[in-house]
């Protein structure tokens, strides 16, 4: 019965231990990858649509972009999406269970606006740069998701 219960073991034991490290494995991925579509869909949101209403404010906004047409930026949209504060950009760009940083600047590295809160070094981050013209001038658009551990 020892011998038996010994091989038992001796299969059993690294079994579970792969179990294990292939569970974490995958929860790891799967959170890398919710936060890759967070920050794209957010990104695409901002860059590609005008936000629902068409012409939203800021105290009056369904879902946010800041397109008048794809990669143009609408210059009192930029305005609305300054005076919003963190929980309703979260809530107009749908992200939910995670944190965000929002930065907009021209090419020559000129902040044109910046929102949101700064990761931890503990987060795992992930950042979406999209590019867009405002005035006849190329911006930069950075989306920054993450979850705190």
């Amino acid at each position: 019965f020892a011998i038996a219960a010994a091989i038992f073991l001796i299969i059993v034991t690294p079994s579970f231990m792969l179990w294990e490290k292939y569970t974490r494995d995958i929860d790891s991925y799967d959170k890398q990858l919710s936060l890759q579509i967070a920050a794209l869909s957010a990104s695409d949101q901002l860059v590609k649509h005008p936000g629902v209403p068409k012409n939203w404010t800021y105290t009056n906004f369904t879902t946010i972009g800041i397109a008048s047409k794809p990669h143009i930026i609408n210059q009192s949209k930029l305005n609305n999406l300054s005076s919003m504060n963190y929980s309703d950009i979260k809530k107009g760009l749908n992200i939910v269970g995670k944190e965000l940083h929002l930065k907009i600047y021209y090419i020559n590295n000129t902040l044109i606006l910046e929102k949101g809160l700064n990761a931890t070094q503990k987060s795992e981050i992930v950042t979406t740069t999209r590019f867009a013209h405002l005035n006849n001038q190329t911006v930069k658009i950075e989306v920054q998701t993450w979850q705190e551990v």
